[in-house]
């Protein structure tokens, strides 16, 4: 049943990386619950769902808001929180922020800028030196997937982060 429908798969692997991050184990949280291990995973698998009462629990225990752990374009705990307290700026102070942001956004690197700052890392440079494979003529900085010296990522935890980078406008 549900693991072929997107939305109920999606909403399954929401939970179980917002369990992950808490450090909760299944079996944890089926005991808390009072549902067996096997439950849980159905809910993380998109085999089941946890209700609304349950949904409202399981968000407060993984501290997220129910919309981020239901939408995959929810707004984070830490954006609402942001955006509350712009909310209650008065006007002066949200110009004021308004143009610090703007000019953060105005004054961000390109990529290739970006590219040549790495390189000035202690990890670019140990990349450069120990490049397993050859590097590719177009691009100056390194792909993902290259490996340092003792098998780590040149990225760290970014290999898999969707890579976003601000450019002038």
């Amino acid at each position: 049943m549900g693991t072929e429908d997107p939305i109920r798969k999606g909403f399954g692997m929401r939970l179980k990386a917002a369990r992950e991050r808490q450090g909760l184990t299944q079996q944890f949280v089926a005991d808390l619950f009072e549902v067996t291990k096997g439950t849980v995973s159905a809910w993380e698998t998109g085999g089941g769902d946890p209700g609304v009462f349950r949904l409202r629990a399981l968000a407060k225990l993984y501290q997220q808001s129910a919309d981020a752990l239901l939408w995959d374009d929810a707004l984070s705990m830490e954006s609402m929180r942001v955006a509350a307290m712009y909310d209650n700026l008065n006007d002066e102070k949200r110009k004021k922020f308004d143009l610090m942001v703007m000019s953060h956004f105005a004054d961000a690197l390109t990529d290739g800028e970006v590219e040549e700052k790495w390189k000035e890392t202690p990890a670019g440079r140990e990349l450069a030196r120990n490049r397993t494979t050859p590097a590719p003529a177009s691009k100056s900085a390194p792909a993902q997937g290259d490996r340092l010296a003792g098998g780590t990522s040149a990225f760290g935890d970014l290999d898999d982060a969707p890579q976003k980078t601000r450019k002038k406008g």
